[in-house]
């Protein structure tokens, strides 16, 4: 009898323990499922502030007046200020009086550097500065144009969460080394600075880097900034990004071939940055099979 009374108070101790445990997992669930809320309504919220300060970016440069292709263009003086702005100016003819403003675009270059050959499609109109006269110096300049930047970020991030700065976000006029190339990734997809610098530090440090969430929340653009980013800071051209394909159907000869493709980009001696969008759900785990039997090297 005393021995069944043992057995029976050993059992239940261990019916305790493992309601214990259960009653452990239901609180870790719980809190899985709240920090889930909360990052949920944090995406919503970013979301809505990336459509608006979308929204305003689109109306202030449609406010600004567009000028013709037969106005001249004259090329800034270098500078020898460090806090100097990198820009394209065009000047609109007035009668006589010559030109009388200036146009100030921001190119954006993901590299970080001026380039000689400035690219029309990375410019952003951020205004209008008067033409300096003679007694203007370089630091009051420099301030003008800081000024306006300024006003334009605010115009765009009014509640300063891009982390963009009007003096340390530019890199010069016409000559400079490179410096926060992330600024132009801030300010090419509107996401906070410290959300892409870690999503950077992890791309750089584990090779690959998953986004998933709900439907029209800027993943895939996402994507593919951090992808153009990638290559340009590896040295490949910006436009050298390769995109897979992942079908939905169920063609066997299909998905051998994207296998093939994606084998031979994993174990490729040379560097290369791969872009997969939208993957089916069905698909999810064959992806993950392919990268699974390639082990990648974390030193190339």
């Amino acid at each position: 009898l005393k021995k069944k009374l043992e057995d029976r108070d050993v059992a239940l101790t261990d019916i305790r323990l493992d309601a214990l445990d259960k009653a452990r997992e239901v609180d870790i669930l719980r809190e899985t499922v709240n920090r889930l809320k909360h990052e949920n309504k944090q995406l919503k919220s970013d979301m809505s502030r990336l459509l608006a300060g979308r929204g305003s970016r689109a109306s202030s440069q449609a406010s600004i007046p567009m000028l013709g292709d037969e106005d001249p263009v004259y090329d800034a003086p270098p500078t020898s200020s460090s806090g100097s702005y990198s820009s394209k100016r065009k000047c609109r003819k007035n009668g006589s009086s010559g030109c009388n403003s200036v146009k100030v675009t921001v190119n954006v270059d993901l590299r970080g550097t001026i380039s000689n050959a400035i690219c029309p499609d990375n410019e952003i109109i951020i205004g209008f500065l008067a033409i300096p006269g003679k007694e203007v110096t370089w630091e009051e300049l420099d301030q003008q144009i800081f000024t306006l930047f300024e006003a334009y970020i605010a115009r765009i991030d009014p509640d300063h969460h891009l982390g963009l700065h009007c003096t340390e976000s530019v890199i010069g006029y016409q000559m400079g080394a490179a410096q926060h190339a992330v600024d132009s990734l801030v300010l090419e997809c509107l996401f906070p600075r410290t959300m892409l610098e870690q999503l950077l530090k992890f791309l750089l440090s584990h090779r690959r880097l998953v986004l998933s969430g709900a439907t029209g929340i800027g993943k895939s653009n996402l994507a593919r900034q951090l992808a153009a980013y990638l290559s340009v800071r590896i040295g490949l051209d910006r436009n050298g990004v390769v995109d897979v394909k992942i079908p939905e159907d169920t063609c066997d000869k299909g998905i051998v071939k994207v296998e093939k493709q994606l084998e031979g980009l994993l174990r490729s001696t040379e560097p290369s940055v791969v872009l997969i969008d939208n993957i089916p759900r069905h698909r999810i785990a064959f992806v993950s099979s392919v990268f699974s039997s390639v082990e990648l090297s974390l030193d190339g």
